[in-house]
């Protein structure tokens, strides 16, 4: 087995962190024998040695200098035609054809060990059949000529040839590899029992299973996840009772955004959720076609969609964005649902202004908190609504209006990454003026200037009331009109004297009322705009609000109109957006 297919082949489960302690005083690593690859949970190499993490490629250099020593004294596999023996100079024996475990005779006597050696030979037996018999995967290379040998590590087991024993690391659970003839074997972690030593045969058996269909190094760097996440999936397949992969799911929640293909030690396994909906969506043979694609293609977006459009009548785009529902509400799909903390998931909460980065298969939920427009910069990003909350309304292509409250979904099917860019959505407010004076009011932040938003020929004279720089009502007039640098404020009663009729169309963002208008009221005559219909039992009870009392109103529409609070008559008996009034409070 080359260099390469050792770096990419060896794929390990990390124990939990109460199995650390458990294992502290194993033995480390010896010269010649297997380096692990993949750390399953617990952390970074920097937390479990205590020493800064290695860069990439310092890594793979110890990968394949480890790899280079061990493949070197790989012993050759047992035939099946070999007449079976129970032990040798050095190891003890158990069979279930077509595996064997085996420990050293220095462990001949020890309880634990015979224990761990009897149930996985138990075991195995389920789980090849399961995986053989019932789903009709191919079984694992050199399984119809040679016994697949099973270690139970640092238990005195001894390489054969080289007269090594063989040894695991104490934070790894197990790991799967192949001989240089392409058999599979397998070590275990000594102090597994019960379901975990279960799952984790489940898991590293399934690993070579996959390298029947792909010879471990052939498999494309970018695919790797999916064979962890596949390997996870099968955990609950065989033991659902076991259940040690929802910790792996509660992660991949905070990981969502990342590249499907994300390959850290934590995402991969927890990309089991995706494994388990498309299981229980088509059935568990849709593994088996995934896997028959392998043997001849690469690269897991296409052999996925090429295989739903194929056998299902859909793509990998429209699946994902019905996946994207059933991770946040995962109850409703998946049979330990309930038990998952979608609340982990990552998302953001969108205010106004900014962009983000959308990845490849990476969902980025996403939550409005104010009233934006959401513009996507590419065809490649899909958006899901969640229809459980308030929604958003499409503006055109590409861009939608998204209110407060509304949930969305946004994922790539680009491996680029694009990007998707939110901004404060613009209004627009039409107000019919005659010739003449006119009381208006807006209820945008126009950023226009009054010259910009009129010409000498259509309006004479602009003036306004309201609080000058001491904070006292005053008059404020506005001019000269052609060169003035003002702009109009929002829920502020205007006057306009029109020369002629005309519509005055307005765009902005929409101006905050609390703080630009009812929190500005004061005692006396208000000359004030709303940014909604009124009527005055409503208007009152919003004012009172603020802790006064309003008294009296008027409207000027070519003609006047009032309304008396107290006594309770007038005709002005609703104000309606866009409309001037005085409000007399106390």
């Amino acid at each position: 087995m080359n260099s390469r297919q050792v770096v990419n082949s060896m794929v390990a489960i990390l124990l939990p962190l109460l199995l650390i302690a458990t294992a502290s005083n194993a033995s480390t690593v010896a010269e010649g024998d297997s380096l692990l690859l993949e750390h399953r949970a617990g952390g970074t190499f920097a937390e479990r040695r205590g020493e800064s993490a290695p860069s990439a490629a310092e890594v793979v250099t110890a990968r394949v200098l480890m790899a280079t020593l061990d493949s070197t004294n790989s012993p050759a596999p047992l035939a099946l035609t070999v007449a079976p023996i129970e032990s040798d100079n050095y190891n003890i024996y158990r069979y279930t054809p077509p595996y064997r475990v085996i420990y050293g005779k220095t462990y001949a006597n020890d309880s634990a060990t015979i224990a761990m050696a009897e149930s996985l030979s138990e075991e195995l037996a389920r789980v090849h059949d399961f995986y053989v018999t019932s789903l009709g995967l191919r079984a694992p290379v050199g399984a119809e000529s040679y016994y697949i040998d099973i270690y139970i590590g640092n238990r005195g087991a001894r390489n054969p040839q080289t007269g090594r024993t063989v040894r695991i690391e104490p934070y790894y659970a197990a790991f799967a590899d192949q001989y240089s003839e392409g058999t599979g074997f397998m070590v275990f972690n000594p102090v597994l029992e019960g379901e975990l030593l279960k799952i984790t045969l489940a898991h590293e058996l399934f690993h070579l299973v996959q390298f029947a269909y792909k010879d471990s190094g052939d498999f494309l760097d970018s695919d790797l996840w999916f064979l962890e996440a596949t390997a996870t999936a099968m955990e609950e397949q065989l033991y659902p009772e076991g259940d040690d992969y929802i910790r792996f799911v509660d992660s991949w929640y905070g990981q969502c955004h990342l590249d499907m293909d994300t390959f850290n030690g934590s995402k991969e396994y927890g990309a089991a959720i995706f494994a388990l909906y498309l299981e229980g969506r088509f059935g568990l043979d849709i593994m088996r076609q995934i896997l028959e694609s392998f043997a001849t293609e690469d690269g897991w977006e296409s052999i996925i969609d090429n295989r739903l459009r194929q056998d299902y009548q859909t793509s990998l785009s429209e699946l994902f964005h019905d996946f994207i529902h059933a991770a946040k509400y995962p109850s409703g799909y998946f049979s330990d649902g309930n038990l998952f903390d979608s609340s982990r998931r990552f998302e953001d909460e969108i205010s106004g202004e900014g962009a983000v980065a959308i990845n490849h298969y990476g969902i980025r939920y996403s939550r409005f908190l104010a009233d934006v427009t959401l513009t996507t910069a590419s065809d490649a990003v899909h958006i899901w609504q969640d229809t459980q909350a308030p929604g958003c309304e499409s503006l055109s292509d590409g861009e939608l209006s998204c209110g407060y409250g509304a949930e969305i979904g946004l994922f790539s099917d680009s491996a680029a990454t694009a990007s998707v860019h939110y901004g404060t959505p613009q209004l627009t407010q039409l107000i019919s003026l005659a010739a003449g004076w006119n009381l208006i009011s807006l209820h945008l932040d126009e950023p226009r200037t009054v010259a910009e938003l009129f010409n000498e020929s259509e309006v004479e004279r602009i003036f306004l009331y309201q609080p000058n720089s001491e904070g006292q009502p005053a008059w404020h007039f506005i001019e000269p009109l052609l060169t003035s640098s003002e702009r109009l404020p929002p829920y502020r009663g205007i006057w306009i004297k029109a020369r002629s009729s005309f519509d005055l169309i307005v765009s902005g963002t929409a101006a905050d009322s609390e703080t630009q208008l009812w929190q500005t009221l004061y005692r006396g005559w208000n000359l004030i705009g709303v940014d909604q219909p009124f009527d005055t039992e409503q208007l009152a009870t919003r004012v009172e609000a603020t802790g006064l009392t309003p008294k009296r109103l008027f409207r000027f529409n070519q003609n006047w109109s009032f309304f008396d609070f107290e006594r309770q008559v007038g005709s002005q008996r609703s104000i309606e957006a866009g409309q001037g009034i005085w409000l007399y409070l106390e």
